[in-house]
């Protein structure tokens, strides 16, 4: 443990007062005190007086060693403390103070050598924070300029391709449009081909400087829609699709043409390409998506278009079951474009019987199923429909009243009456070849004599409306002012 002047001046004083003590009990066994007392001890040596000395140190021996004693312990302790003190005062007030200086100007020359280095280094390190700071940015900036040019690039290249798409529903006879656009080069395409199915039209214009002579679509939906045939507008017959399956519940259809094709896409113009679709079911909403490709490094985004595929000829057995409106108004959409007037409305009329069956059947109602049955026959008879259709419901007719009403009856009354829908169905909806039909009705062109208007005795002729595309008849007394005709709106 360090000892400092503080704790020397405590043990110099306890050693004084031990001398002072010891020469006082030294003193106090002199006889005499004042005959040998320091200053008589002093003056007898002074005046040479030896004799006295001789006799005070032979008397009292021992209490005279014991002041001298005393008193070289006062003298030496008296020395050391002053030399405590000298070096006390010393350390305290000259030499600590100069080397609490001392240190006081050297640690701020270390502190602001330290603080140099230190702000150096941290100057250093926001310059090169600032340098990466700068780098990160100019490479941001450098990034975002390319991809912005991309981007114009690419959007360049779509602008000189834009894009049109739509789909014609034959449950509503129209196109799936968002604004009303009559497009009737595209209605007329259809109707002269399918009225009857849904279709997908695809219009391709450019607007580049330069002709397109190898280009191609790509078109993505669900795995249960499909793609039945596909035509490129100006070309004879359909073209061949590739499918494939990116995923199990995905269906992707590639149509491509290549300069040997000879089909370009000439600069200034356009190619529209109809894709007739199919679905496993009826009611079901799909979306399709895609892209268009060229041999120029373009590629043009095709947007989503969702549709709800209702009914069309494969379904409608199952829209009958299913959502009897739709498929009722797809038949009367059929009928009304392939047959007159009061033909159609005999079949419209038959296919509503056709329609009550079907429900009867799944209600097991026997009753209304012979009920219906027999006027289902009366109305087949009336328009003549032929022999097959005909002959069938007299003859199912004829097996359920033998039948009866039981258990077997209902089952074998389904059977006989699911018979005769989808024979129905075939002879008036899905025959294509209209010289393959049974029941061959009177063709009418547009035009034709059809009799005399009830009205003013006028002619008649056969017309097709342009809303519907429906046979009707009309007067031709324009200047007379008379109006008559059959049309269903």
């Amino acid at each position: 443990m360090k000892i400092n002047t503080m704790h020397k001046l405590i043990i110099l004083a306890f050693l004084s007062l031990f001398s002072l003590v010891s020469l006082t009990v030294g003193i106090d066994y002199i006889p005499d005190p004042r005959s040998i007392s320091l200053a008589a001890i002093g003056a007898a040596v002074i005046s040479g007086d030896l004799a006295t000395v001789q006799e005070i140190i032979v008397r009292y021996p021992l209490k005279f060693l014991g002041q001298l004693a005393a008193i070289s312990v006062v003298l030496i302790l008296l020395s050391s403390g002053l030399e405590m003190i000298y070096v006390g005062f010393l350390q305290e007030f000259v030499i600590s103070p100069i080397k609490d200086w001392f240190k006081r100007k050297q640690i701020p020359k270390r502190q602001v050598r330290a603080e140099k280095v230190e702000n150096i280094e941290k100057e250093r390190h926001e310059v090169q924070q600032r340098q990466a700071v700068q780098t990160r940015e100019h490479k941001g900036i450098e990034e975002e300029k390319r991809k912005k040019q991309v981007r114009i690039e690419k959007q360049d290249k779509s602008e000189q391709f834009p894009l049109e798409r739509t789909i014609y529903d034959p449950v509503l006879r129209n196109f799936l449009v968002s604004s009303e656009r009559p497009l009737a080069n595209v209605r007329k395409w259809i109707e002269d081909r399918d009225p009857r199915s849904y279709w997908c039209v695809i219009c391709i214009h450019n607007n580049s400087e330069s002709l397109v002579d190898e280009w191609g679509i790509e078109l993505n939906s669900t795995s249960s829609l499909r793609v039945i045939d596909t035509y490129i507008e100006g070309h004879e017959g359909s073209v061949t699709v590739m499918k494939s399956h990116p995923k199990p519940w995905l269906s992707q259809w590639a149509l491509g043409v290549s300069h040997h094709a000879g089909i370009v896409i000439p600069r200034g113009g356009s190619r529209r390409i109809y894709i007739k679709l199919g679905s496993d079911a009826c009611g079901v909403s799909h979306s399709i998506t895609g892209r268009f490709v060229s041999s120029q490094g373009t590629e043009t985004p095709i947007r989503e278009k969702t549709f709800t595929h209702s009914c069309d000829v494969a379904t409608l057995r199952t829209a009958l079951s299913s959502d009897p409106a739709a498929a009722g108004q797809y038949a009367e959409n059929i009928i009304r474009r392939a047959y007159d007037r009061d033909t159609a409305l005999k079949l419209l009329r038959s296919f509503k019987l056709v329609q009550e069956i079907d429900q009867c059947c799944t209600l097991q109602n026997y009753d209304e199923i012979l009920n219906r049955m027999q006027l289902l026959a009366g109305t087949l008879e009336d328009i003549q429909a032929g022999d097959k259709l005909t002959r069938l419901v007299k003859q199912n007719y004829d097996a359920l009243t033998i039948l009866g009403d039981s258990e077997a009856s209902a089952e074998r009354a389904q059977r006989l009456c699911s018979n005769v829908i989808d024979v129905w169905i075939n002879e008036f909806i899905c025959m294509e070849d209209p010289e393959e039909r049974s029941f061959k009705p009177k063709p009418r062109e547009r035009g034709e004599d059809a009799g005399k208007c009830p009205v003013c005795g006028s002619r008649l002729v056969w017309r097709r409306a342009q809303k519907n595309n429906e046979l009707y008849r009309g007067c031709t007394n324009f200047d007379g002012g008379c109006r008559w005709n059959d049309r269903s709106y």
